[in-house]
């Protein structure tokens, strides 16, 4: 119990001298590429909504300082019709 094999190592891994031809090992870097690949599209993805927000918070705030410089005025001039 608790005995290694002769083709793994401690942390359940096996080396890549193991294989024939280093597919693994060939495996191994094409998906590291693609999960990188994934990783930044990822971050761009993000980055584009958090502007979007960012764009949106700003409209948002200008449109609720119009809004409350007009209510603003709306009170004072309806106060005047008496």
């Amino acid at each position: 119990m608790g005995a290694l094999s002769d083709t793994q190592t401690p942390g359940g891994k096996r080396e890549a001298s193991d294989y024939v031809g280093g597919k693994t090992v060939e495996r191994r870097q094409k998906r590291m590429i693609k999960n990188r690949e994934s990783a930044a599209r990822s971050r761009a993805r993000k980055q584009a909504y958090t502007n979007e927000l960012e764009n949106k918070v700003s409209r948002l705030e200008e449109e609720n300082k119009m809004l409350k410089k007009h209510r603003f005025r709306l009170r004072r001039t309806s106060s005047a019709l008496f």
